[in-house]
């Protein structure tokens, strides 16, 4: 069974702070920087100091997650060469699992530490933070793979690619709630339009797809696109709606958060799939929850059905086909520049008017700070001497 991430916010009293420059930041003030989406929670904590925190937990894997805006004070140049080292340090049961190579750029939803094949059982997590020249370090997020099931109410983290494709989840405990994350992919077209959604087939509630500006040379990572009410006590099904065309941005999914009650005891899985429509917009249904596994821990499985409709001029009935889903499927430009059928963009499933495409396994929202979408470099291909980066067109 797959066993997700839980995530913890940088509010969560399991971490605890240890120095005298610690501040809590709940503004959101570092949301609007960057192109990897707002904060956590629009949570951060903050220091400028040699302080440190640290959290006990039982899994198998920890990360930790951060704004970073390192360049400023140290050097563009600096940061960027292959010498330069982070001003944290995490550890695992006092042993160093070093530090993630900051981003070049200020940006939110950065990996800092990562802590990946722990031996499965009890940790704990220490970050040593060293900062220089009143430079701030902020710490947004944790997220660990558990053994067994929190005690307490629990966010977890399911991803648009989860190898459990093709079973079904419902929700049956109550307080369960579903916040959709998808992103902005500069390769298709950026005119805003909306969506909607609507649970148990209740009233659709609409929600804004902004697009991207003309000529930024940037995707948008990380988008909140809807969080659903809390769920009573029993099965739900949320039913989307795209209600743009192929002239506008897309609908799409790169992860979700899925919160879960404490006392939930059996198995739950997730499914997200396309659905035959004749009228002019795409719906997509959903039926989605989980709960919690109890020796085994969280067994919630992201399924994302592939439905591609080709539309024909002399054959508006024609049937949906599906397409199954292949996680070692990698985008090239030649895939969307040729999008025949589908058009493919790594990191989450994008619909564009009748157009269903489950996209490849690239995640987006920065689990390494390198890849296609994450290396800072793209934007204009050049290292910035002193001075803030400047972006162009890809």
């Amino acid at each position: 069974m797959s066993v997700h991430p839980v995530v913890i916010d940088d509010t969560d009293p399991a971490i605890r702070y240890t120095g005298t420059s610690w501040t809590s930041e709940a503004t959101g003030s570092q949301d609007e920087f960057g192109t990897h989406g707002k904060t956590y929670n629009h949570t951060l904590h903050a220091t400028n100091a040699n302080d440190t925190f640290a959290f006990s937990f039982q899994g198998s894997s920890i990360r930790v997650f951060g704004t970073v805006n390192l360049a400023p004070t140290y050097g563009y140049s600096v940061v960027s060469g292959p010498d330069f080292r982070s001003p944290w340090e995490c550890f695992v049961d006092n042993v160093s699992i070093g530090a993630v190579k900051p981003s070049l750029f200020h940006e939110n939803n950065q990996l800092l530490c990562d802590g990946a094949q722990l031996p499965d059982g009890s940790h704990e997590l220490t970050v040593q933070i060293k900062m220089r020249n009143g430079t701030t370090f902020w710490l947004d997020y944790l997220q660990y793979t558990p053994i067994k099931a929190p005690s307490d109410d629990s966010v977890f983290l399911v991803e648009n690619t989860d190898p459990g494709i093709s079973a079904v989840l419902t929700v049956t405990r109550a307080g369960t709630q579903l916040t959709w994350v998808g992103y902005v992919p500069i390769a298709l077209p950026g005119n805003a339009t909306s969506a909607s959604y609507s649970i148990d087939n209740g009233p659709s509630k609409s929600f804004a797809l902004t697009g991207h500006a003309p000529f930024d040379g940037t995707s948008l990572f990380n988008q909140v696109l809807f969080t659903t009410p809390e769920l009573s006590e029993s099965p739900h099904t949320i039913s989307v709606t795209y209600d743009g065309d192929e002239q506008h941005t897309p609908l799409t999914l790169d992860y979700i958060y899925l919160t879960v009650p404490s006392g939930a005891s059996t198995a739950g899985q997730t499914v997200v799939s396309g659905a035959p429509h004749s009228g002019s917009h795409t719906p997509v249904g959903a039926i989605v929850g989980g709960t919690l596994g109890g020796i085994v821990g969280v067994a919630i499985a992201l399924i994302l059905v592939l439905f591609i409709r080709r539309r024909r001029s002399v054959d508006r009935s024609r049937r949906t086909t599906a397409i199954p889903f292949s996680p070692t499927r990698q985008p090239s430009s030649t895939d969307i520049d040729n999008a025949g059928s589908g058009w493919f963009v790594s990191g989450a499933m994008a619909q564009v008017q009748d157009r269903k495409v489950l996209l490849a396994s690239d995640r987006t929202h920065a689990p390494s700070n390198s890849g296609p979408h994450e290396n800072d470099l793209h934007r204009n291909g050049t290292v910035p001497t002193d001075g803030p980066p400047r972006y162009s067109a890809v």
